[in-house]
């Protein structure tokens, strides 16, 4: 009886063993380096070089905002004589400071928005090539490499599953 038990029970641990395997078998999973794909579309060095033309436009003028701040300060500094004066004098100071804080997040408000308008479309149109490569050769899953914040989530990987190539030929690149 032990034996027929030990038996079945060998022969049903096979039998899952080998549905896993051809479970796992089926299921394509790839992933793309998207970052590393934007980077080789002229598009996007494009986009780059606009966004830092802008960035750097934002910051000289922000710098020139800060350097008159301190210049009134400054001047402030030299001819404020009385307790009236001080009040007054940090009072208009706290009014051109809570000024140049907006100026600077309608600054960043204005930069992020033309960063979605120029990039927005580059990353639709590789989405859409990743669906494709997806489709064509039986992937059911596809991960980007890397987030945001250049962190991978991919600890290890098979070789084959980086289709990041397939993704640039579809692109045409």
């Amino acid at each position: 009886m032990r034996k027929i038990i030990l038996s079945l029970s060998l022969l049903f641990a096979f039998v899952l063993f080998q549905n896993n395997q051809a479970t796992a078998q089926t299921l394509k999973i790839g992933y793309v380096q998207v970052d590393s794909v934007a980077s080789m579309m002229p598009a996007y060095k494009a986009s780059s070089s606009e966004l830092e033309g802008l960035q750097k436009v934002i910051q000289k003028n922000l710098q020139g905002e800060a350097q008159k701040i301190q210049a009134r300060q400054a001047e402030l500094e030299k001819t404020v004589t009385n307790e009236q004066q001080q009040q007054a004098a940090q009072q208009e100071l706290q009014t051109l400071y809570a000024k140049f804080e907006e100026q600077q997040k309608q600054a960043e408000e204005r930069f992020n928005k033309k960063q979605n308008d120029l990039l927005f479309p580059i990353y639709s149109k590789i989405r859409e090539a990743i669906k494709e490569v997806g489709k064509e050769n039986g992937y059911v899953l596809i991960l980007n490499e890397l987030d945001g914040t250049n962190t991978s989530y991919i600890l290890y990987s098979a070789e084959g599953t980086d289709i990041t190539n397939l993704v640039v030929k579809k692109l045409g690149l």
